[in-house]
């Protein structure tokens, strides 16, 4: 019982950061955009709007337990190459505390797409 609540509070954390990306590029659509397209991705506005897709679905996934490995294996793939995109100037000490910080998400997403939700979630194991 307690390993299933552990997983569903652990679920609950590591989406919020996702969550909280979605209502800041939200808010400020134009900034992101622009911050997209200073990378030198072309059809910033499409990436965009991809973006909010998969990050605001995925993280809704896990948070309810859905589909779990799916979408944390989706934001795993998304995520890669956004922190090798935004987040790799070893010489900027924020940036390498993003670029940490992305790491252990992407170890957590990883430990997800391999235990699943566990019991407290909207899908059977």
């Amino acid at each position: 019982m307690v390993d299933n609540l552990l997983k569903l509070v652990g679920r609950i954390l590591v989406a919020s950061i996702f969550v909280w990306q979605v209502y800041d590029m939200g808010t400020r659509p134009s900034a992101t955009i622009a911050d997209i397209g200073r990378i030198g991705l072309p059809y910033p506005g499409i990436f965009y709007a991809f973006t909010m897709a998969l990050v605001g679905g995925a993280s809704a996934c896990i948070i309810a337990g859905w589909r779990t490995k799916h979408a944390a294996l989706l934001l795993f793939c998304w995520l890669l190459p956004v922190t090798y995109l935004f987040h790799f100037d070893l010489g900027n000490k924020l940036q390498l505390i993003m670029l940490l910080k992305n790491s252990g998400l992407l170890g957590a997403l990883l430990l997800l797409t391999a235990s699943g939700p566990g019991r407290y979630s909207l899908q059977k194991n």
